[in-house]
């Protein structure tokens, strides 16, 4: 799950058929250099809850999966983690990775560490979980699992383990492990590369049904929602406006004709679409706006309004039916989308109509 980050009630139509006849398996054998299988690593499938360990020979084995890209991550302690995008397309998928070895380094003293840590973590939640209301609800269960350092002006961590976070707001404890994080407070520009598993939490009837409200207005209007949208060429229906940039920097300039989405897209085959629009698309979901307004006045305060709302994307990639996207050449996410981090994310196998 890799973003670049650059910051300057309706009724839900499910957009994913619960009606698949056909199921796939992913599987593959975990090894070393030399040959030898390795035995209890961790496999999972990133931005799920599914996750298995490598029995004494090594295998592992995923199944009743749709057509669809998945994220693949093996993780053992003593070896560099492993990743991979798998495509299953109407057959079964495998990844057999190589694992290696890591050597054994002694640990680095960081002068100032102590006394910088809380200043650290502050910067890190602030860039890493957002700063909406569900992010600010999360709680990091183990921060002393981030590797912190600087450079000039940037702010790094890395972790060797799962980082530990528990959402309270959308009922999901978050196991991340986070490859890379780079943040610079000046500039407001922020990377980060890793993978999630998503554990549900157990809570009260009054709780399960927080949490499920609470995941609809975190779907509403979101990435996931518009790619999926997109998907089944709806993003009017669903609420979505995409509107063609005509600049690069602020102030943001769009043209007032509004894009129609199927003319941006290419179906791959009966389980891809490929986004093939090469530059930037300003969308805005305003479901009002989207009924009854097929074009913009181009009024300078119009075009103002929607700025506060909107969110620019370039992406060249194919999608699923889940919002996944894979084989991005460019991914850029400013804005609203921009904004909403790690504290708002939902796993790619969320339905507004599930619990």
């Amino acid at each position: 799950m890799k973003r670049a980050l650059f910051l300057f009630c309706c009724i839900l139509i499910p957009l994913i058929s619960n009606a698949q006849t056909s199921t796939y398996t992913i599987s593959g054998k975990i090894t070393r250099a030399n040959g030898e299988a390795i035995a209890g690593v961790t496999v999972f499938i990133d931005a799920s809850n599914l996750v298995t360990a490598t029995d004494d020979q090594g295998n592992y084995r995923f199944s009743g999966l749709a057509s669809g890209t998945y994220t693949l991550t093996a993780n053992i302690i003593g070896y560099t983690s492993g990743k991979e995008n798998v495509i299953v397309n109407d057959q079964a998928g495998i990844w057999s990775p190589v694992l290696q070895e890591k050597s054994i380094q002694l640990a680095t003293v960081n002068i100032g560490k102590s006394k910088n840590q809380d200043e650290f973590l502050k910067l890190f939640r602030k860039y890493f979980m957002g700063d909406s209301e569900n992010a600010k609800a999360c709680k990091i269960l183990n921060p002393e699992v981030l590797n912190f350092s600087t450079n000039k002006l940037s702010l790094e961590a890395t972790t060797d383990d799962f980082l530990l976070i528990e959402n309270v707001n959308l009922g999901y404890q978050l196991k991340y492990l986070l490859r890379k994080f780079t943040c610079n407070d000046a500039t407001d520009v922020t990377f980060y590369e890793g993978e999630c598993l998503f554990e549900p939490l157990k809570g009260t009837a009054e709780q399960q049904q927080r949490w499920t409200n609470n995941r609809k207005k975190a779907y509403v209007g979101s990435m996931m929602h518009y790619l999926r949208a997109l998907y089944v060429n709806r993003t009017r229906e669903e609420g979505f406006l995409t509107y063609a940039m005509q600049n690069f920097l602020p102030p943001v300039m769009i043209n007032p004709n509004p894009v129609a989405t199927q003319q941006i897209v290419r179906r791959v085959d009966s389980n891809f679409i490929a986004l093939t629009y090469t530059k930037r698309l300003y969308v805005v979901y305003d479901k009002k706006k989207a009924e009854d307004t097929p074009k913009l006045s181009n009024r300078d305060s119009e075009v103002r309004e929607l700025e506060k709302m909107g969110s620019i994307l370039m992406l060249n990639a194919q999608i699923d039916n889940r919002g996944k996207y894979s084989g991005q050449q460019k991914l850029l996410i400013q804005g609203f989308w921009g904004k909403k981090r790690i504290g708002d994310q939902l796993p790619f196998d969320y339905t507004p109509d599930s619990n």
